[in-house]
């Protein structure tokens, strides 16, 4: 009889051990993050689509279009802030993450005067913050990374969304 207490002994220390090993496996498991899929090909398109509507769709729209076509200006610029918050969420998904929370806490670029002057001044300055975001130097050199160009890449692209949204908002006014 003697035998059999040890015997369940070391069999229960075993199996205390085994649950703690898989305890200690299955913690770590959920504490370490996957690590991010990059889709390249997406950020490649919303990378050049972002241009792509600003130049056409806005810009061309805005010179060429008599009288103005604001409807399509307000689409561009729909697309524009789309395709840059997918951008967002594939070049930086921590600030994805955050901008969630915030429920679209986007700055606004005060710009006052007449509606017209309004949609000119707002162009303007979302094209002064895509040319800054197109040449930033994280699109240079993809093997060197520096905190301060992400940083600075990052802070681009949310004035890009921000400012894409004030200017459908503007245009979509003046339809």
């Amino acid at each position: 009889a003697g035998d059999r207490n040890t015997g369940d002994t070391n069999i229960k220390e075993r199996s205390v051990e085994l649950e703690r090993v898989d305890r200690d496996m299955h913690k770590n498991q959920k504490s370490a993050e996957p690590t991010p899929k990059v889709n390249f090909d997406q950020i490649k398109e919303d990378f050049e689509q972002i241009q792509v509507a600003f130049d056409k769709g806005i810009v061309q729209t805005y010179r060429t279009s008599n009288p103005m076509n604001y409807a399509k200006i307000a689409d561009s610029a729909t697309e524009l802030k789309d395709r840059a918050t997918r951008l967002r969420s594939n070049l930086f998904p921590e600030a994805a993450k955050k901008g969630k929370d915030k429920k679209d806490a986007t700055e606004y670029i005060p710009v006052s005067g007449a509606p017209a002057d309004v949609v000119k001044n707002l162009i303007v300055n979302l094209n002064n913050s895509l040319s800054t975001f197109v040449a930033s130097p994280i699109f240079q050199n993809t093997k060197v990374i520096d905190p301060k160009e992400t940083e600075a890449a990052k802070a681009n692209l949310e004035a890009i969304i921000a400012q894409s949204n004030q200017l459908s908002a503007e245009a979509g006014k003046m339809k």
